[in-house]
């Protein structure tokens, strides 16, 4: 399948061979995302706590106090230590592209000392552009805006992780809370930080030992932990058991602790529309060597990031068939836009995109239009080049795409055709389907001036004028229902 398109917002990329290999082959798909130097790859943004936001059981000064934010910049291996450069380092081997944005400093924080942060305007963002966000040692209270920006990231194909702890913070409640209002969207209720152990393939520990997370891994482990609760679940499975006691994040300092129940997870997904998420129950599991409790080298913690991130962004495990649909925009212009809820689109050869005019049987080759990857390749537009060829003739148009031709990352074909009609009919300003006297009325009220064909300019070249009369008088009386030949 020929990949001859652009996106707007990056090089081309070729097809990913990753994505098609089996899932246990995981040493060889690292290598191949490693020396596939020329592929787009899926790209993860990290969250981050506002500087001094972290850090309140056991930081006694400011250093301490960001250090305790689990940064992906942060390498060092001292004992105790809290980076995840090391991990970030792991998922660039595995061919993915890491950064990060930081919670900013509240106005009137102290110049020294504790501070609470200030969340992240998401929907100032365009999250497409990322395969994965990851909610971090984000502290902040987040509103209804930004949730309401991550669920429309979620549900049109992006992939989420949460990971809470409560040293993130500056009391118990911080880390959950900063996360609660996202997760509230599939009604999961992040614990607070209590707890210390393992989780065992041997032991039963993996509620579906097959799922592609776990292919290979025997053990993975945390310390002081926050699993998920699922009780008031919408969605969601759990992947993996809680184990001893937990606490609910019911309050800003210390909840009691309770016994952990069949509705708590230490890794929990579920899918959501076109999109995934995750939560996982610790950030130690990804510390640097030397990090405080457990580290990334730890076992399996290395293998086990790496699997649970190329199930968020689809590399492994993705079955679901995408889905498309199509609409057309003839007021500024004469494009046809095909819309996708995941990256699909710079699979597809434009050649395979049929255009045809119904009311005479006409094709309207693709070579006439300028083809743009947008959306982070969930969207095609294909505009009309009106200045070489002029408008398109009447007619009644048909677009199909078929299933076959176009493809996820993962390799999985649209669910079904992508088909849809419109009308093309010069002089019709009002869409009603006949050019008479209420369209020549609309061009009379907006004569001489700047326009859209809704406003009397049908020769599309920005301006109402004689050359829109003549155009409108030689279509007078013509009907869409008497097109056909």
């Amino acid at each position: 399948m020929s990949r001859s398109l652009r996106r707007a917002e990056s090089a081309p990329s070729p097809i990913n061979a990753k994505a098609a290999l089996p899932v246990e082959a995981l040493e060889a798909r690292r290598l191949l995302s490693t020396v596939a130097g020329d592929a787009d790859p899926e790209r993860i943004l990290f969250i981050r706590g506002a500087d001094r936001s972290g850090g309140f059981l056991e930081a006694n000064n400011d250093f301490g106090r960001t250090e305790q934010l689990a940064d992906i910049d942060n390498f060092q291996e001292f004992n105790g230590n809290h980076g995840w450069g090391t991990f970030a380092t792991a998922l660039r081997d595995a061919g993915y592209d890491v950064s990060q944005i930081t919670e900013t400093v509240e106005a009137d924080a102290p110049a020294t000392g504790q501070t609470d942060g200030v969340h992240i305007d998401l929907e100032t963002i365009d999250l497409l552009q990322y395969d994965v966000v990851v909610f971090g040692s984000n502290n902040a209270t987040y509103d209804q805006t930004a949730v309401d920006a991550f669920e429309d990231y979620v549900r049109r194909g992006g992939a989420t992780l949460f990971i809470s702890d409560a040293n993130f913070g500056s009391n118990w409640g911080d880390a959950p809370a900063s996360d609660q209002p996202f997760l509230d969207v599939i009604g999961w209720k992040m614990n607070q930080d209590r707890g210390t152990y393992s989780l065992f393939r041997d032991q039963g520990d993996f509620v579906v030992p097959t799922h592609p997370i776990f292919s290979g891994i025997d053990r993975f482990d945390g310390e002081g932990v926050s699993p998920v609760n699922l009780a008031d679940a919408t969605t969601g499975q759990r992947l993996a058991v809680a184990k001893g006691n937990t606490s609910d994040n019911d309050r800003p300092g210390r909840a009691p602790a309770r016994s952990v129940t069949s509705d708590d997870a230490s890794l929990a997904i579920a899918e959501l529309d076109g999109g995934r998420i995750a939560a996982h129950f610790d950030r130690n599991t990804f510390f640097n060597q030397n990090g405080a409790g457990t580290n990334i080298n730890r076992f399996d913690n290395r293998d086990y990031a790496i699997n649970l991130f190329d199930w968020l962004s689809g590399r492994i495990g993705d079955t679901r068939q995408p889905v498309g649909q199509g609409e057309v925009k003839l007021d500024a212009s004469q494009t046809i836009r095909l819309t996708f809820d995941e990256d699909v689109a710079e699979s597809i050869d434009p050649a395979q995109i049929s255009v045809l005019n119904t009311s005479n049987f006409t094709p309207i080759p693709t070579s006439q239009f300028n083809v743009a990857v947008t959306d982070f390749g969930r969207a095609i537009e294909l505009e009309y080049d009106i200045g070489t060829f002029g408008p398109l003739p009447n007619g009644q148009y048909s677009v199909t795409l078929l299933a076959g031709n176009a493809e996820d990352r993962a390799g999985n074909t649209l669910a079904g055709d992508v088909l849809f009609n419109f009308d093309v009919l010069a002089g019709d300003a009002n869409d009603d389907g006949v050019v008479d006297l209420a369209d020549f009325g609309v061009l009379r009220a907006n004569f001489g001036s700047p326009g859209l064909f809704s406003t009397g300019d049908f020769n599309y070249d920005g301006v109402i004028d004689l050359a829109d009369f003549g155009i409108l008088r030689a279509n007078f009386g013509a009907a869409l229902d008497e097109l056909t030949s």
